[in-house]
């Protein structure tokens, strides 16, 4: 275990909650800034495995521990003070279930990012150990948390009535970047977990059945594809498309939604007007002829891009996280829809691996 000597700058802030961090690797570094930034909380453990990441650290306040095996927080140090009240997980994904289960059962609260873990029966045992110690189980599904996707689901509910899209027809999904690649999981696993929620999320339902292809393996990297296309099928006739690459020279996080009366577009990487609204669609009414013939219509209308307040998503994330166990609320992204988003995962590897790309079918209790 280290100091936090030379890796840590003087905390001023009044703190209530003891939070530890483990992995700042890759995405570590931001959870680090927005635990400091809570009013509530203090950074008093972070771990990585690997010494020379405790250098990117440099404003987590002046009373952290920073140690290469985790274990140490999860016990009562005379020396380093007592272990923290939650836990961040940001570790690889393959690693989840182990360190999440062991966090679980010293009975402290744990945001672990997504995946939840890489297979769904750990998904649903780590979500019963939570149950059972009467702590927290959160998972990273952090596009819940902002303000584009939340208003797009207001539209699709028609809570926001001025802009009715209609009877869902197609939905599609695109998150394309120049990395980051893994080594543990393909860009299936890593990129369209978050798609696959989202879906879900926007349409109210699971899907039936999915089917996937995937392509573009780097030599020496069996079963780590870059690129892939998953296509999701819901009940309804509605059928979604997620395409993801780790490859691509450019960042994409897109999502269209298209309705008969009008299509909504959201866009992450967008500076300022994230969602567009597009006055367009197609529908079939019977013709004059025969009831039995039917003739589409296509509507061509205006175009309107509201105006949405953002928050950072990551900062409303963590404080729905310190919100659900300070006042034992059920996070939007609980354990459960953790292990759907896993069950989907599995199936569109057995479409890939098993079936050339044809459809898996899905069963829900």
């Amino acid at each position: 275990m280290l100091s936090a000597g030379n890796h840590k700058m003087a905390d001023t802030k009044l703190k209530t909650y003891n939070i530890g961090i483990i992995g700042i690797g890759y995405w570590g570094p931001n959870w680090v800034r927005v635990v400091n930034e809570h009013p509530k909380c203090r950074i008093t453990w972070i771990s990585d495995i690997l010494e020379s990441n405790f250098d990117k650290i440099t404003s987590a306040g002046s009373d952290v521990t920073f140690t290469t095996d985790y274990h140490d927080m999860l016990k009562d140090h005379p020396k380093n003070g007592k272990r923290p009240d939650a836990v961040v997980i940001a570790t690889p994904a393959s690693t989840h279930y182990n360190i999440a289960k062991e966090v679980l059962e010293a009975g402290i609260h744990v945001l672990v990012e997504k995946p939840l873990a890489i297979d769904t029966a750990h998904c649903k045992e780590l979500t019963a150990i939570a149950k059972a110690k009467g702590v927290t189980l959160m998972v990273g599904h952090t596009f819940l948390y902002n303000a584009g996707i939340s208003y797009a689901k207001n539209v699709m509910d028609g809570k926001i009535g001025t802009h009715n899209l209609g009877k869902i027809q197609d939905i599609q999904a695109e998150r394309m970047s120049l990395g980051p690649i893994r080594n543990d999981v393909n860009a299936i696993w890593d990129f369209a977990s978050h798609d696959i929620y989202i879906l879900n999320h926007l349409i109210g339902q699971k899907p039936v059945s999915v089917s996937c292809q995937a392509g573009h393996i780097p030599e020496g990297r069996k079963n780590l594809e870059t690129v892939g296309v998953i296509h999701l099928f819901y009940p309804n006739n509605v059928m979604g498309r997620i395409t993801v690459s780790s490859i691509w020279p450019e960042k994409v996080r897109r999502v269209m939604i298209v309705g008969d009366k009008a299509a909504l577009h959201f866009d992450d990487v967008a500076a300022d007007k994230k969602v567009t609204i597009y006055q367009k669609g197609v529908n079939y009414n019977p013709t004059t002829q025969s009831h039995a013939q039917h003739q589409a219509m296509v509507t061509d209308g205006d175009i309107f891009m509201p105006k949405i307040a953002y928050n950072e998503p990551l900062k409303e994330e963590f404080n729905h996280f310190i919100d659900c166990f300070e006042n034992k609320k059920t996070p939007i992204s609980d354990g459960e829809q953790g292990h759907d988003v896993v069950k989907i995962l599995h199936a569109a590897t057995k479409s890939l691996r098993e079936r050339d790309g044809g459809k898996v079918p899905l069963e829900w209790r």
